[in-house]
C-alpha cells in the first residue's frame, strides 16, 4: 500500500540521484574545458615562445579547478559555507584588546559580551574563543576566570608600585 510517506521518500531519493547525475555531468563538461583550454595553452607557448601574465592567471584557474575535481566529493559539497579558515590577524594585537577591555571593567564579565567587545575592536572572529582567553591568562596573569563563562582583571598592586616607582 502507497501512502504519501513512502511517495516522499522515493521522490527525495530521485532528486538525490538527479543532483549526483548533473554534478558528474557538469564535471565532465568542466574536465574538457579545462583541457582544450590546456592545449590553446600550449599552442600559443609554442607559438609565441613565451607566457604572457593571462597566461599565467588562468592556469593559477585551472590548477585550482582540477585540484578541487580530484576530489571524490560531489561540486555541491566542496564548498560548504560556514567553514572557516586560519586566524586573520595578529593574535598579540587581539590579547592586548582582551587585556584593554577587561581593565575597564571592575566586576567579571561574561565571555559573550567580552568576545563581542574584542571582535569588534581587532575587527574579526575568534574561531576558539575559549583556548584564545587561555592564552590570554597564561600571557597576563592578572586575568582570572573567576567561574565559569567569565573573565575578570585583577590589578597586582604590589606591581603597580613598583611600575610607578621605576
Amino acid at each position: 500500500m502507497f501512502d504519501e510517506r513512502i511517495a516522499l521518500k522515493i521522490r527525495l531519493e530521485q532528486m538525490n540521484d538527479a543532483e549526483e547525475r548533473l554534478a558528474r555531468e557538469f564535471q565532465k563538461e568542466r574536465e574538457i574545458i579545462f583541457n582544450r583550454l590546456r592545449e590553446l595553452d600550449q599552442m600559443e607557448r609554442l607559438q609565441y615562445g613565451e607566457e604572457s601574465e593571462a597566461n599565467e592567471g588562468a592556469k593559477e584557474i585551472l590548477a585550482h579547478r582540477t585540484e578541487n575535481n580530484r576530489n571524490d566529493e560531489p561540486a555541491s559539497e566542496q564548498a560548504k559555507p560556514g567553514k572557516r579558515g586560519r586566524r586573520r590577524g595578529n593574535s598579540n594585537d587581539a590579547a592586548l584588546a582582551a587585556v584593554k577591555i577587561l581593565k575597564n571593567y571592575t566586576s567579571a564579565v561574561k565571555s559573550s559580551d567580552l568576545r563581542k567587545e574584542i571582535e569588534k575592536e581587532i575587527g574579526h572572529e575568534i574561531s576558539n574563543f575559549t583556548l584564545f582567553m587561555n592564552r590570554v591568562i597564561n600571557l597576563e596573569p592578572n586575568i582570572q576566570k573567576p567561574y565559569r563563562g567569565h573573565y575578570l582583571f585583577v590589578p597586582n598592586e604590589d606591581k603597580e608600585e613598583v611600575q610607578v616607582a621605576e
